[in-house]
């Protein structure tokens, strides 16, 4: 039982950067060593500066130095995130992933992000977000349609 406490301590400190605090909130956390995973269940809440995730369930992967690698919420999940152009987006899906290594989210299940403060939004089945390398794709379904939604605010181009 204590190594279980130390390793549930451990994993939540690496969630995140050492150089940001994390606060993670839920009715119960459990971890499992030998699959190196930490699951977090009921009322998931992940601060991590202007930043937060919520949730019914998360799931962190771990490799085997005990960094994490991968997350996986489900059930109800929301977010508010800052981007790398300091554009503040927020979003829902049924299931969002996150993995480290490729700075890569993925949304689905009538995903939608939208900017904050502007009409700017898209929707669809599958939304993909890579902040590494400044990209986004959207997929729709035969029930729900990729759209997106925008307001132009540019000038006419000169002649």
């Amino acid at each position: 039982m204590r190594n279980s406490i130390v390793w549930i301590a451990l994993s939540a400190s690496l969630l995140f950067s050492a150089t940001e605090r994390v606060e993670i909130t839920a009715d119960r956390f459990s971890a499992n060593e030998s699959i190196q995973k930490t699951e977090m269940h009921g009322n998931v809440v992940v601060i991590k500066g202007a930043d937060e995730l919520r949730s019914g369930h998360l799931v962190v992967f771990f490799d085997e130095k005990r960094n994490p690698i991968r997350y996986e919420a489900s059930e109800n999940v929301s977010f508010v995130m800052t981007m790398k152009d300091g554009k503040r987006i927020k979003g829902t899906a049924q299931k969002g992933i996150y993995n480290l290594g490729s700075d890569e989210y993925t949304l689905s299940g009538k995903a939608q992000v939208q900017e904050i403060g502007k009409e700017n939004s898209v929707r669809g089945e599958t939304i993909i977000i890579n902040r590494k390398n400044g990209f986004a794709n959207v997929a729709g379904g035969e029930q729900n349609p990729a759209k997106m939604i925008f307001t132009y605010e540019g000038k006419e181009p000169k002649q």
